[in-house]
């Protein structure tokens, strides 16, 4: 038996590709009769050593999907969550402005309330006469 005689994969070869063989390719792939006893236990080594493998990738597939999930969940909370930190952002800005003009119109109010008011001096006021009781001897 050559090499030419065992049973051809048809899934494509490419680079990168996530195609998988098919699972029974395995199962067909049979020693032929006309190997040794050898050639035989060799053949079936190959074929369980193939069968695990492709057990393992099943099981790595199985995780990268999970995986795949995950990481569109998250970017899906991310892009809910920046959306939501933007629009409390705006709204921060927009209370901060309304804050300051409220601070900036009590400080205008005090700043008038607070001008000085002009008053007489104590000597030029005359009105009580108790203020100019000097005792002269």
């Amino acid at each position: 038996m050559t090499a030419k005689d065992l049973p051809i994969l048809d899934a494509p070869f490419m680079l990168g590709a996530a195609v998988p063989p098919p699972k029974d390719f395995i199962g067909r792939a049979g020693a032929p009769p006309e190997l040794s006893q050898q050639g035989k236990e060799h053949f079936a080594r190959v074929n369980a050593i193939a069968s695990e493998a492709l057990r393992d990738l099943e099981a790595v597939h199985d995780e990268v999907g999970k995986l795949r999930d995950e990481i569109t969940l998250r970017a899906h909370m991310l892009g809910e969550a920046i959306i939501e930190f933007d629009e409390l952002t705006r709204a921060a800005s927009q209370g901060y402005g309304s804050i300051r003009k409220a601070l900036d119109m009590v400080r205008q109010k005090f700043a008038g309330a607070m001008t000085p008011v002009p008053t007489l001096p104590a000597a030029e006021s005359m009105d009580t006469p108790a203020d100019d009781q000097r005792s002269f001897p």
